[in-house]
């Protein structure tokens, strides 16, 4: 089977200006967002009162989701060459993101990149960071 084709996109613009909702609506119309997920995104955005935002939550993280009251966790996912080729990461209030809880995330999201590493030929642990 042939390999699919390898393409890098880079998307540029000023703050708040539909970048991330850009991506998530592409990567939810080529089927790569589970429209369960897309759903409880939607109904975290209405809760956070930002009810258009779902397509931007798929993306946004870190310092953008601490301003906005949300918060991720994400480990890099690698190949037995030690290429770093996706993320696993999860995102949530912030309040769902302390103490004891975010420790299970973290070991969760740590866990589970190592898997997905593992089984694309990556030997051994690694220091997922």
């Amino acid at each position: 089977m042939p390999a699919k084709p390898h393409m890098n996109l880079v998307f540029i613009g000023h703050v708040d200006h539909g970048k991330s909702t850009t991506v998530g609506r592409v990567l939810y119309d080529t089927g790569n967002i589970d429209p369960h997920e897309l759903e409880n995104l939607k109904k975290l955005a209405e809760q956070l009162g930002k009810a258009t935002f779902e397509f931007a939550f798929v993306m946004d993280q870190v310092k953008e989701e601490r301003e906005r009251g949300l918060n991720g966790v994400a480990a890099p996912v690698r190949t037995a060459e030690d290429r770093v080729i996706a993320e696993v990461g999860i995102a949530g209030p912030t309040l769902r993101f302390r103490g004891r809880e975010l420790r299970e995330k973290i070991a969760l999201v740590r866990e589970t990149a190592e898997k997905l590493s593992l089984s694309l030929g990556r030997s051994g642990t690694s220091s997922m960071s």
